[in-house]
């Protein structure tokens, strides 16, 4: 029986890349999520929001053909739905004002980008009272030889990994969660 975490939350999925967005949503699908999309671009994930009348989360590519995704990030935020992006770009290389943003590198593992999102939604919604200090997310990052090449390098310079003894599965890496 499958894991269905994500049950009657829905969740939209933004990325231009059809095998990616195809994997994605079956992922979500898979978890219990009614995902609005794929859709592939920002004015077309814009018009999907304006329009939704409901959205509890989203999954967004950072780069969305040749176009940076933070003007939806924003719509999002305004909006108070939480996100997160699922992208190959390492976190440590983002705007400042998106680090806040729980991400996780492509290929997605599916357990990590449901934790993500259920601890994104979580901070959304139980905001802390004036005073008290954020939330933090963490996160688990995939074991090693999932990760290979470039991406390997780069969460390694990231300065936001920290092996374990064997160091053939990542230590947990702390996402923070601004809220």
């Amino acid at each position: 029986m499958k894991e269905r975490r994500l049950q009657s939350m829905t969740v939209m999925v933004v990325e231009d890349e059809y095998f990616i967005a195809d994997e994605l949503r079956r992922q979500l699908t898979d978890l219990g999520a009614n995902v609005l999309g794929p859709v592939g671009g920002i004015d077309e994930a814009l018009e999907t929001l304006a329009g939704a009348a409901r959205l509890d989360a989203a999954v967004l590519d950072v780069n969305l053909n040749e176009r940076m995704a933070y003007p939806l990030a924003d719509a999002l935020r305004a909006r108070g739905v939480p996100l997160v992006f699922a992208t190959g770009y390492d976190a440590a290389s983002l705007p400042q004002q998106y680090g806040d943003i729980p991400t996780c590198c492509k290929p997605v593992e599916p357990k990590l980008l449901c934790d993500l999102l259920l601890r994104a939604q979580t901070s959304v919604t139980a905001r802390p009272k004036p005073g008290r200090p954020p939330a933090r997310c963490v996160a688990v990052a995939p074991p090693l030889g999932a990760i290979t090449g470039p991406q390997l390098e780069a969460i390694r310079g990231s300065g936001r990994y920290r092996a374990t003894q064997s160091e053939d599965v990542a230590a947990p890496l702390e996402v923070p969660v601004r809220i």
